[in-house]
């Protein structure tokens, strides 16, 4: 499995939480629909709404295909901001 605190230590025993609950709910990446979901996305990223972190809403399962050029969107996305 991934090792959430090695990422960053935002994400801590809460955020595992919430997110197997995501992808037990979500189990189908919801960006192709074609694979299982690897993980769970901020749909806004956490530095630019921190305050969304925990929010079901701000959240998306992906496999790790889809979150991979999500993230990389992102990046050019919100340099930009």
């Amino acid at each position: 499995g991934i090792s959430w605190q090695r990422i960053s230590p935002g994400y801590d025993r809460a955020w595992r939480e919430l997110s197997e609950r995501k992808r037990a709910v979500n189990p189908v990446c919801e960006h192709c629909q074609a694979a299982p979901a690897d993980c769970v996305d901020h749909i806004v990223p956490i530095r630019v709404r921190p305050s969304s972190r925990m929010s079901w809403g701000n959240l998306q399962s992906l496999c790790q295909r889809c979150h991979d050029v999500k993230t990389a969107s992102d990046r050019s996305l919100y340099a930009r901001a």
